[in-house]
C-alpha cells in the first residue's frame, strides 16, 4: 500500500482531448484543484467551471512553466498527430520536467501507450508496432525522459482507447500486457491516472491497462 492524498491541485496537460477532458472531469469530480493546459479550451471553460483553463501549446516552456507553478502534481494525456514522424511528446515532456523541477513539483502521470516496448504479441502486435512505429517512438521518448527525471513518475500503457463508459473492472501488468487485452474505456484509463496521484503502488513504473 502507497501513501494516499485526498485533494492536490493537479494540472493536466492534454486536457482537451478525448481522454484528458475526462482527467478533468473525473478530477473536479474528485475535489481536486485543476488546472486545464490545452491549445484550444473553449469547451472546457464551458464544460468545467470553476477549472483553471490555460491556453497555449506544451512546445512553448514558458506557458508550461507558468501552468505548473504552484501544482502538486502533473497529468499529461498528450497525444502525437497522426502517423508521421513526431517529437511532439519528446520536446513537450522535456518543457514539463524542467519546469517541474523549477517549481518543486514531483510527481507526474504519463497517458502513453502499449507497444512502447514491442511488448503487445502476436500479429495485432506486429501490426500495431509497424504502423504506428513512428508515434510509438516519440511516446518512447517522453518515456525515456521521466526515468532520467529523478522525479516520481507513472507511465501507464493503455491498449486501445475507447470511447465507452467506465467498468471499474480493468487488469494491470507492470511487465507486458495482460492476457488477450485488447481496448480500454478512456473512463477507465483517466480514473486509473488519478489514482496514482495519491498512491505509489507504481511509482518508477509503466503499467499497461486493459480490459
Amino acid at each position: 500500500m502507497g501513501k494516499r492524498v485526498c485533494f492536490v491541485k493537479v494540472v493536466v496537460f492534454g486536457a482537451a482531448g478525448r481522454t484528458g477532458r475526462l482527467i478533468v472531469e473525473q478530477a473536479q469530480a474528485a475535489g481536486h484543484t485543476v488546472t486545464a493546459f490545452a491549445r484550444n479550451p473553449a469547451r472546457l471553460m464551458l464544460a468545467y467551471p470553476g477549472v483553471r483553463v490555460v491556453r497555449g501549446d506544451a512546445l512553448q516552456p514558458d506557458l508550461v512553466a507558468g501552468a505548473v507553478e504552484g501544482q502538486d502534481a502533473v497529468i499529461t494525456a498528450l497525444g502525437t498527430e497522426g502517423r508521421g514522424e513526431s517529437s511532439i511528446l519528446t520536446e513537450s515532456m522535456g518543457n514539463i520536467l524542467r519546469a517541474m523541477k523549477a517549481y518543486g513539483v514531483r510527481r507526474i502521470v504519463m497517458v502513453s501507450s502499449a507497444g512502447i516496448h514491442g511488448e503487445v504479441p502476436g500479429l495485432f502486435g506486429k501490426l500495431t508496432t509497424y504502423f504506428l512505429r513512428k508515434a510509438l517512438a516519440d511516446h518512447r521518448g517522453a518515456v525515456e525522459q521521466l526515468k532520467a527525471s529523478g522525479l516520481d513518475w507513472v507511465a501507464l500503457r493503455p491498449m486501445r482507447l475507447m470511447d465507452t463508459p467506465a467498468t471499474g473492472r480493468y487488469r494491470v501488468a507492470e511487465v507486458g500486457i495482460p492476457p488477450g487485452g485488447r481496448t480500454i474505456s478512456r473512463a477507465d484509463v483517466a480514473e486509473f491516472a488519478l489514482r496514482q496521484l495519491g498512491v505509489d503502488t507504481y511509482l518508477g513504473k509503466s503499467p499497461a491497462i486493459t480490459d
